[in-house]
């Protein structure tokens, strides 16, 4: 039976963060229009914003009249570091938390993957969180500037805040980034262990790895699935976030976004005043956004570590 992440032959934490930084990096560039578009849905308070970003089909419109085709990858440096740090931080852990289990419990039964997966991806999620939360931050910032740029590059952006507002600054929101992450990679990588488990028990084939277009629909669906529990949580770290950052907020037609002091203040304040719906904004290109990011991921991480297995087996053919 195929393993963990689909592939019969099992890697090394190396190999798995050299295939999940690679991933990361062909991912980003898929889905930055669909997180431009999410954040500016998420920080809006009010339900007309002077007409700005009120609804998924206004908002690409008017983000696409007002600032641009290139509008849809602001930030893209600093996502594209992003993307390679947790990816690489992310499956690396994973598959490092994944040998300990398996020599703790060397029997276990084949029905225990999806746990497995589900104790190791909170595990990689946390870590991979950690590491990039201060690229995840200027990204954040970079992608609410509109006309008037507070930062003009990654670099000035990370001395500014470093200047300004400290180390501490790069992670601001990290507590509600935790809080969403940690469950997301949990139940990700627990469901898309559980599609690979009730595939193979369905199928009654053996197979050394799972297909591409397989590795695709497993993630898009354990994407969806994650993505539906932790939305509220996403929604309060962009809030987060942003704060220290009024100048832009003001540019940006969001005047009406509070100053928060805090994660239960937050909270407490978006439910006041926004209702539930109020932590569920930006859902719609937030699902898409999970269901093409978390499918495109899978695959392109079953892709590369197809070709670092296949490379490792050519070298020890030579040696």
């Amino acid at each position: 039976m195929v393993g963990l992440l689909g592939n019969k032959v099992n890697l090394s934490p190396s190999e798995a963060i050299i295939s999940g930084a690679l991933s990361g990096v062909t991912t980003r560039a898929v889905i930055s229009p669909f997180d431009v578009v999410k954040i500016r849905l998420q920080l809006h308070v009010g339900k007309k914003q002077g007409g700005r970003n009120t609804g998924l089909v206004n908002a690409v419109s008017t983000i696409f009249r007002e600032e641009g085709v290139r509008a849809f990858w602001k930030g893209h440096t600093a996502s594209q570091l992003l993307s390679v740090v947790y990816g690489a931080v992310q499956f690396g852990m994973f598959t490092k938390v994944s040998h300990v289990i398996e020599e703790l419990y060397p029997g276990r039964s084949p029905d225990t993957q999806p746990l497995v997966s589900f104790v190791s991806g909170g595990v990689a999620g946390t870590a991979g969180s950690f590491f990039s939360q201060p690229l995840d931050l200027v990204r954040t910032r970079m992608v609410m500037q509109r006309h008037q740029l507070t930062y003009t590059s990654t670099g000035e952006a990370f001395l500014s805040i470093l200047q300004k507002e400290g180390f501490r600054g790069f992670y601001r929101g990290l507590i509600p980034n935790l809080l969403q992450v940690v469950p997301s990679a949990s139940l990700q990588f627990g469901a898309y262990s559980s599609c690979i488990l009730l595939y193979t028990k369905v199928q009654a084939i053996e197979k050394e790895r799972l297909s591409n277009k397989e590795s695709f629909l497993f993630g898009a669906v354990s994407g969806v699935f994650a993505k539906c529990a932790v939305l509220p949580f996403d929604v309060t770290k962009k809030r987060l976030q942003v704060q220290g950052f009024r100048k832009v907020i003001q540019e940006g037609g969001l005047e009406s976004v509070p100053v928060y002091k805090g994660l239960v203040h937050c909270v407490t304040t978006v439910y006041k005043h926004e209702g539930i719906l109020g932590f569920y904004k930006g859902a719609l290109p937030s699902l898409l956004k999970a269901f093409v990011s978390t499918g495109t991921t899978f695959m392109t991480f079953n892709f590369f570590s197809g070709l670092v297995t296949a490379s490792r087996t050519y070298r020890n053919g030579l040696s």
